[in-house]
């Protein structure tokens, strides 16, 4: 199930989170991957797969919520309220990510396909700037097994305050190749 919405959020809100986002002293974090490192030096992970078409490429993260844990962001209980009503359950995993330009790749490469959590899951995505770098959707679902391929499912377009909810399938980003930047508000909300 792939669900798009435009115009997710009344322009005043989608407005306060753009802020959020502008503001200078706003603290984002270096990522070494789109996919955790713990996770990427895992053997036993079975919830990511890396392809002849995948690239490793750094980001920008800020989290509001990791395993029921708020962090410290005076921001997380304003973006889970609006997390919870696209999806109501238990968040696991809230923040903002921001990956870069990279016009060395083409369309036919993407960072590494995953699954959010080995829980059954929604995923949650809303795009904060009109960009390029699509989410990809694969047919593959988690099942404790590693897997040696993924194929196509879909793809969606990052558009200013579009959301897209996923139930859980493998999924992953792409670097915009056009634009500077590409910054979404991702959430996994338990099923």
């Amino acid at each position: 199930m792939i669900k798009v919405i435009d115009n997710a959020l009344p322009e005043s809100i989608y407005q306060s989170i753009k802020d959020i986002i502008k503001d200078k002293h706003f603290p984002w974090y270096l990522s070494e991957d789109v996919i955790d490192n713990k996770v990427l030096n895992s053997a036993e992970d079975y919830c990511f797969l890396k392809d002849n078409n995948t690239i490793q490429t750094k980001q920008l993260v800020h989290t509001f919520t990791n395993r029921d844990i708020l962090k410290n962001s005076n921001h997380a209980l304003f973006i889970n309220k609006i997390i919870n009503g696209f999806v109501d359950g238990k968040i696991e995993k809230s923040k903002f990510n921001c990956l870069f330009n990279n016009n060395r790749l083409d369309k036919s490469k993407y960072n590494i396909p995953h699954v959010d959590s080995e829980f059954p899951h929604y995923s949650f995505l809303l795009y904060l700037n009109e960009s390029d770098g699509d989410t990809i959707f694969f047919n593959e679902y988690y099942n404790n097994t590693k897997l040696d391929k993924v194929t196509f499912c879909d793809r969606v377009s990052p558009k200013e305050n579009r959301a897209v909810i996923s139930d859980g399938q493998f999924h992953t980003s792409t670097n915009p190749i056009n634009y500077d930047m590409r910054i979404v508000l991702n959430a996994v909300i338990l099923k």
